[in-house]
């Protein structure tokens, strides 16, 4: 396998023709796609050649930063840290990518000699550094097959609810899907969200689904996260209030503002998960509209009494997750707003807008509310006795 895997817009095909010529006086092993043999699966090879490169060099243009195939490229170089990006126009990716340090390439020519150059190459034998050039095959041994080589980059391949992105071994300190930990701050037990991809939305063939549950798209998370197992508790507020709990303390906190679910998901040295990590941690790898039956895993109106119940008093999802669904609505960082058909990297919502997204349904809604696609809305100010949160992000 190849020291260097490219991956570029094809729009950009003259000058990554150059920058690769130069890669190779520089002693590199460079792969991309020009070296696809005619009448091969392009899609298998591109796979096979990313999944062994031991670097990961996306160039960043107009062009490409518009091209969800090179964003999925440059992902799965991001997920085994083994990423160099650089910029050939002065743009600026989408995020994660936007706040990596990136080589300077925008007025390159072609000369080894120069500052940016210089840098890239740099930074790629500091990442070449950190990694085993694998052994070379023996001749007449058997190519590995694709489906060998980790989640296909086809989209047609993926399906909602797909397996999570794998934390590779150059990511050695990954937790495993659905580890837990405490935070020593709020006291509450936290799950561990690997990476991944899923279609975000109206579960197919669900006869409930609402049209702002549409269209479904395909979404990437590029890191994994931390999310509390299950929403805040009366205990866990009252210890950042300060004072005694009001009731008990294994009910879901409730009547608290947006902001004030913020405010305390910085105290907890967290944040409030975005829509996307939401229910992507929800479906926990199901495609279905809930991860479970009905009553066996969520308080709603026909179960609860009319009134919340203690966390963990049902089945949690396949990553350990509590009261995903049901007992209460649970409060995620986005403004409300439409969907895209797009596919979306890491999406955050709206920069603008009126009303937060709710998540969940809630012990006083009726089975179509309760399920992993279902989004509500209110404005930030509103409490309600049926509106809790959950927070996320890095441990402290």
């Amino acid at each position: 396998m190849a020291d260097i895997f490219l991956s570029y817009s094809q729009k950009d095909k003259d000058r990554v023709r150059l920058l690769a010529a130069a890669l190779l006086q520089e002693g590199f092993s460079v792969w991309w796609d020009p070296k696809i043999r005619g009448g091969v699966q392009f899609v298998d090879v591109i796979e096979r050649e990313l999944n062994g490169a031991r670097c990961v060099l996306v160039v960043w243009t107009a062009d490409s930063t518009a091209s969800n195939w090179v964003y999925a490229e440059a992902t799965r170089g991001l997920n085994r840290n083994i990423l160099v990006p650089a910029r050939m126009e002065c743009v600026v990716p989408k995020l994660p990518f936007d706040s990596l340090q990136t080589c300077d390439l925008a007025d390159w020519a072609g000369a080894r000699e120069t500052e940016g150059f210089a840098h890239l190459v740099g930074s790629i034998r500091e990442v070449l550094s950190q990694t085993v050039k694998p052994p070379a095959r023996e001749s007449g041994a058997e190519e590995p097959r694709p489906e060998q080589q980790g989640q296909p980059l086809d989209d047609s391949s993926n399906v909602q609810g797909s397996a999570p992105l794998v934390e590779t071994a150059d990511r050695p300190s990954a937790p495993s899907p659905g580890a837990t930990r405490v935070n020593p701050i709020d006291g509450l037990t936290y799950v561990w969200i690997p990476s991944g991809e899923f279609m975000m939305g109206a579960s197919e063939n669900d006869r409930e689904a609402r049209a702002n549950e549409r269209p479904a798209h395909r979404v990437t998370l590029p890191r994994g996260f931390w999310m509390g197992q299950t929403p805040v508790t009366v205990g866990a507020f009252a210890r950042f209030q300060k004072k005694e709990p009001e009731a008990n303390p294994d009910l879901p906190q409730v009547n608290v503002t947006w902001n004030e679910a913020v405010e305390y998901c910085k105290w907890a040295g967290m944040r409030l998960p975005t829509e996307a990590e939401w229910e992507y941690a929800a479906r926990a790898g199901s495609a279905a509209p809930r991860y479970g039956e009905l009553s066996a895993v969520a308080w709603y109106d026909s179960n609860s009494g009319g009134r919340r119940q203690p966390v963990r008093g049902k089945q949690a999802n396949a990553w350990g997750l509590y009261d995903s669904l049901g007992n209460v609505w649970e409060w995620v960082a986005d403004w409300y707003g439409p969907y895209s058909r797009d596919v979306a990297l890491d999406p955050k919502g709206p920069q603008t807008g009126d009303s937060r997204v709710l998540r969940g349904g809630s012990w006083s809604h009726s089975p179509t509310f309760v399920r992993v696609s279902v989004r509500g809305w209110y404005g930030p100010a509103v409490r309600r006795d049926d509106i809790g949160f959950r927070c996320a992000g890095e441990l402290p």
